[in-house]
């Protein structure tokens, strides 16, 4: 097997700059003696001014790419009146060739439609910007400011880069405790030479991804996560022992709760130290007291397929109990004996390689990756040099020497922070407020390209005992970029399920179930958003342009086939349910692009990719054995199967019980997932030997299912792929694998020889005969053979689900479904499940459900003429008094279940 060695421990940062490409294209360059100005993209434009004629080449903190390998279409025009006028089909720019002014350097955005499409030097954004992402969420208690990105309102938006530190060769030291000494890393972050102004302009109008796509072309791609990172993360602030640790994981395996990743927070090292040291949050030795054998620990949870990874506040330096203390002295030049301190001092090239040995100590342990919980402000040494900024690129960089696969866990440090995921966005009180802002805030970051945000999920400190909360936090944790779990040092707080009552534990022992059962889904997404510059969570307004896109703060999009609306308020007295406000855009909409070849080209020829892409082409399917009409008009509840139509953009309030949330997929939505088993979802994260597609009815699509062999290459090209499409025909009743196609002659360690694969079609009436399903496997021969099909229904979800056993991973797999058609809405049992449910007068019930039986739909009309109110006295002999009251949120979840479709 080609496996990559890595890069060298000495060469992690001059390794990272290679790929960078700092100097512009000459041929999109128009400039004067004190002015310069860069045509990036269509879109993207660099001007610069230096009184002295100097301009800045090196790659910065920031930026790394300046040339995006293509020349973009523009047109330049010198005025009479020494105006220059760069057009290109998405911006003008004019400026007057004068010391930048407001009134000498304007660009409009052409593909905006505001009243302040044209940005004026100097101009704030009028409130158009839509937002980026914060530093961190700790204490919030709710909302917090954000920074602003990429994308605005009213077209354009800026990054000021005249401040960041660039990337030169210092084969020495130049100054601090260092001085003159080798730089073990060749290369380091300076100060400019000289002082200029260098702006990017961002002048994309409405097309918000396309943004995003230019600011990492800029400013470097996603990069790939390890499969593993995308399941359950365990993380809690506890003095666990060792063997109560081990327990703990046990406990959950048998219980068949699924966790992929164990986060330690700071007890795992010595806090209680001697006071002349100071504080014990920093820390790097074990507390032999708890975890009396560190490696035979970190194997133990190795072994049941996890990975670790150590909190680490590096604040304090090293002191002189630490183990390892006598080596980081020696190599900083300090005599051991003395005991003196190695005090922390970022802006120290040959201090950061003693720290970087401190850690690979203990990686040569077990030790995963680190959580850099650095919390003490933004200054070094240096200027301009922020010390969670150089830890975050240091770290990341590090963490990929020797054929690692670079993965570090820390807060947002600024534009370009997602070049280091994951991120941790903090300690968060519990409370109903910080869940509903979590939803939004997620969203934005994506604004600035920040896609893998990872939460404290249910919450970290503080607050009040809600079972409810923390189940719909769950929920959200699933449909997450990351999903970790976390809570701060209280015996009362914790995030196990199994401490919590009924339904709460059910519920959110399904999230994670369900998350696990996402990784086919999430690993393709995660390969989407390393090729394609497309976050997995995206805002409902970069794919409509719909105003109302912009008010519905808790949904978004996650992935290519999911609509998420999770439920942040507490339940209604009355139903005993949840509900969110849900906006359902048109189902034929666009959706979000899904990755594949098609879009790989489109995107390497600079060509903005077509939203209508998501469907992938099926126009050499053959159509003519339609079994009912296409229905693209039509969204489903991804758990329940119930369809609602939307053949134009509605408004509606949708209500689930405690052990659900809002997710739908669109009419002829593909989705990869893991089979809702045991033996499947303790398989771990790697490549499955079995796979559920979900399939939606009304229409056809398709998806592209990407895996590897978990070998990281630093150009991703060369990472050992198989893609295999799975498409699905509605119109034909037909579901198609194809043979896997690899990227390279390496195909072992891919897939396994065979594959168990299901095919769920969710939103179906139960066909006439399920005698009639059959499935045939091709292999790369061409010979055709049918493979033993069990085919089965659920009426409670409305799915169809047909499983075939054991069919070669080289094999093309077809599945024939003749005859389906869509689920008519069951209105009349799920109205008396509202019902049932609700806690209002049985009278009311009765009186309510004999309308809808008689009328269906019609029955709105009558629940608000239910009121029944005979205060009169009881009179011997007369009937009894009663009453009937129907309340508000009762009759909008009987709308819900009525109107659907």
């Amino acid at each position: 097997m080609n496996e990559n060695k890595g890069v060298p421990a000495n060469d992690v940062l001059r390794s990272y700059l290679a790929s960078a490409t700092p100097q512009m294209n000459e041929e999109t360059v128009i400039q004067g003696e004190h002015w310069r100005i860069g045509i990036l993209s269509e879109a993207l434009v660099r001007v610069e001014w230096s009184e002295s004629g100097l301009f800045e080449d090196h790659a910065t903190q920031i930026v790394m790419n300046r040339s995006f390998g293509r020349t973009p279409k523009f047109h330049v025009t010198h005025n009479s009146d020494n105006l220059v006028v760069i057009e290109t089909p998405a911006l003008t720019l004019s400026y007057n060739k004068k010391p930048f002014s407001s009134e000498g350097l304007s660009v409009a955005a052409k593909r905006s439609t505001s009243h302040y499409r044209i940005w004026h030097y100097g101009d704030g954004d009028h409130n158009g910007n839509l937002g980026g992402t914060a530093r961190t969420l700790d204490q919030c208690d709710g909302a917090t400011t954000l920074d602003k990105g990429v994308a605005s309102r009213h077209g354009w938006a800026v990054i000021d880069d005249s401040h960041s530190n660039v990337w030169r060769d210092m084969p020495t030291i130049p100054d601090g405790p260092s001085q003159g000494k080798a730089n073990p890393y060749g290369v380091w972050l300076t100060p400019r030479s000289h002082q200029e102004t260098d702006i990017y302009i961002f002048a994309h109008g409405n097309e918000y991804a396309s943004a995003v796509q230019d600011l990492y072309r800029l400013t470097g791609p996603q990069p790939l996560l390890p499969r593993w990172a995308l399941g359950n993360w365990w993380s809690r602030y506890y003095r666990y022992s060792q063997s109560e640790y081990e327990q703990l994981m046990r406990g959950f395996r048998e219980e068949n709760l699924p966790f992929s990743v164990a986060v330690l927070d700071m007890d795992w090292h010595l806090v209680d130290i001697p006071a002349q040291y100071g504080h014990g949050w920093t820390g790097y030795t074990w507390n032999k007291e708890l975890f009396p054998d560190p490696p035979a620990f970190l194997k133990s949870l190795h072994d049941m397929g996890m990975h670790v990874t150590l909190n680490d506040h590096p604040r304090d330096g090293y002191r002189s109990f630490e183990d390892g203390y006598a080596e980081a002295a020696q190599a900083m030049g300090i005599d051991p004996d003395s005991g003196a301190t190695v005090n922390f001092d970022i802006a120290d090239p040959l201090f950061l390689r003693t720290s970087m040995h401190m850690h690979h100590r203990l990686e040569k342990q077990g030790v995963d990756f680190w959580w850099i919980d650095w919390q003490q402000g933004s200054l070094s040494r240096e200027p301009g040099l922020d010390p969670l900024w150089m830890l975050d690129h240091a770290h990341y960089c590090d963490s990929g020497r020797d054929g690692h696969w670079p993965l570090t866990f820390s807060r947002y440090a600024g534009v370009g922070s997602h070049r280091y995921p994951v991120g941790f966005s903090g300690d968060t009180v519990i409370s109903w407020d910080s869940l509903k802002f979590q939803p939004y805030f997620t969203a934005t970051a994506s604004n600035v390209g920040y896609g893998w945000w990872s939460h404290d999920i249910g919450g970290h400190m503080l607050g009040t005992r809600d079972d409810e909360l923390e189940a719909r936090w769950f929920w959200l944790g699933t449909f997450s970029p990351i999903n970790r779990l976390h809570s701060s040092a209280s015996d009362f707080l914790t995030k196990d399920p199994r401490s919590f009552a009924e339904p709460a534990r059910s519920s959110m022992s399904a999230a994670l179930r369900f998350r696990q059962r996402m990784l086919p889904y999430l690993y393709s997404m995660n390969w989407r958003a390393h090729e394609a510059g497309l976050p997995v969570v995206e805002p409902l307004y970069w794919v409509h342009s719909d105003p109302e896109a912009y008010a519905f703060h808790d949904e978004f999009y996650f992935g290519t086939q999911l609509l998420v609306a999770p439920i942040v308020d507490p339940a209604d007295e009355f139903t005993g349910m949840g509900s969110a406000q849900v906006w359902l855009p048109a189902a034929s909409d666009n959706a979000p692009v899904m990755s594949g070849e098609m879009l790989r080209e489109a995107d390497s020829k600079g060509a903005i990719i077509p939203k209508d892409a998501a469907a992938g082409d099926t126009s050499h399917i053959d159509a003519s054995t339609t079994t009912e009409a296409s229905a693209p008009h039509l969204w489903f509840d991804i758990f329940t199967g119930r369809a609602y139509e939307a053949p134009q953009a509605r408004h509606l309030r949708v209500f689930r019980p405690l052990n659900q949330i809002p997710v739908f997929a669109r009419s002829g939505t593909v989705l990869p997932l893991l089979p809702d088993t045991a033996q499947a979802l303790q398989a771990g994260t790697s490549n499955p030997r079995a796979l559920e597609v979900l399939l939606i009815p009304g229409a056809s699509g398709s998806f592209e299912l990407v895996e590897d062999d978990g070998i990281y290459q630093p150009d991703s090209s060369q990472i050992h792929t198989a893609r295999t499409r799975l498409t699905w025909n509605w119109q034909a009743g037909t579901f198609h694998v194809s043979s896997p196609q690899f990227s390279s002659q390496q195909q072992a360690g891919i897939l396994p020889d065979s594959r168990n694969w299901s095919v769920c079609v969710r939103g179906v009436a139960r066909p006439d005969n399920l005698e009639q399903i059959r499935a045939y496997a091709t292999n790369a021969s061409g010979q055709r053979s049918e493979v033993a099909a069990h085919a089965s229904y659920d009426e409670r979800t409305l799915s169809l689900l047909v499983s075939c056993e054991a069919v070669a991973s080289s094999a093309e797999l077809d599945v024939d479904l003749p005859g389906l058609k869509i689920a008519t809405n069951p209105l009349v049992s799920d109205a008396f499940d509202v019902l049932n449910r609700a806690k209002i007068n049985t009278l009311t019930k009765d009186l309510a459900m004999n309308e809808i039986s008689r009328f269906g739909v019609g029955a709105l009309a009558s629940f608000a003429a239910l009121e029944r109110d005979n205060t009169r006295e009881q009179v011997a002999g007369e009937p009894p008094i009663w009453k009937s009251h129907m309340p508000s949120t009762v009759i909008a979840a009987l709308a819900e279940v009525l109107t659907r479709s």
